[in-house]
């Protein structure tokens, strides 16, 4: 049986054979379309995949570095919650970690009773009933991001090094806060976390000079590189802090708290 991820790439590469007037007989899975498109429409295909989420070409940060990744706990992006902040997700001018975050702090999810990864319904949202013993308390602030820990282990370094240089969620910018639990690991934002902590080890000249070979999918250059910038006389360790929305639950009870709330607002999961 093909993954998941498999069958989505081999839908997006039919999308590319059909925009050239293009299709192949008797390939009810795609993986025929897949092959070809590859060959064929590489530039197009990667422009659908990334559309789509999946990083075609790029180095895992965890590979790339692993004192960085150091406490990592190793679970797969695709049994990560998704909670974009954007205006509108979850509501008029409402995005998901605002609504979350009112919902935890009213009570309203149960936090004891909490539904297996992919079996949350709307129900759910209710489920704690305002009761005091469900209440969560979070708070918006600025932690070094060297105390964090993370719970994903795909992480792309690429991503990571754009968002470190794009200064993406890095000293109180809070409208895209980590998200963390109380014993402050990372429950979602782990590509911004992964670039601010590339800032506290490297120089940013360090860092453009890894993303093209990162983009190359070339591990063991990115791990050389990154071998010999050690090496060098740096600015390693600095105090860099994280805009952070911290709340007052273990990280395994809410990374399944966070999970049930994804699912029950049938929110797609990354690759």
């Amino acid at each position: 049986m093909l993954k998941t991820s498999t069958i989505q790439m081999a839908r997006i590469a039919k999308s590319v054979m059909a925009e050239n007037n293009l299709s192949v007989g008797g390939d009810p899975t795609g993986i025929h379309s897949l092959i070809l498109a590859k060959a064929m429409y590489p530039k197009q295909l990667t422009a659908g995949l990334r559309t789509a989420g999946f990083r075609t070409a790029d180095v895992n940060f965890c590979q790339a570095d692993e004192d960085l990744c150091e406490g990592n706990v190793g679970l797969p992006r695709i049994m990560m919650p998704v909670l974009d902040n954007d205006a509108g997700l979850a509501g008029p001018g409402i995005g998901y970690l605002d609504e979350v975050t009112m919902l935890l702090e009213d009570g309203m999810l149960d936090i004891y009773n909490i539904p297996k990864i992919g079996q949350a319904t709307p129900s759910y949202l209710s489920s704690g009933k305002g009761r005091r013993e469900n209440v969560v308390t979070v708070e918006f602030k600025g932690i070094n991001v060297r105390h964090l820990k993370a719970t994903q282990n795909q992480l792309w370094l690429g991503k990571a090094i754009e968002m470190a240089l794009s200064g993406f969620g890095i000293d109180g910018a809070l409208k895209d806060p980590l998200i963390i639990s109380k014993d402050e690991y990372v429950i979602d934002g782990h590509h911004r976390w992964a670039g601010i902590l590339l800032l506290s080890e490297y120089t940013k000249e360090q860092l453009l000079t890894i993303l093209p070979v990162a983009k190359k999918n070339d591990t063991h250059k990115v791990q050389f590189l990154f071998e010999q910038f050690k090496m060098q006389p740096a600015l390693s360790g600095k105090r860099i802090m994280a805009s952070c929305a911290q709340f007052n639950l273990g990280y395994k009870r809410l990374l399944a708290v966070m999970n049930a709330y994804t699912d029950a607002k049938n929110i797609q999961r990354k690759h």
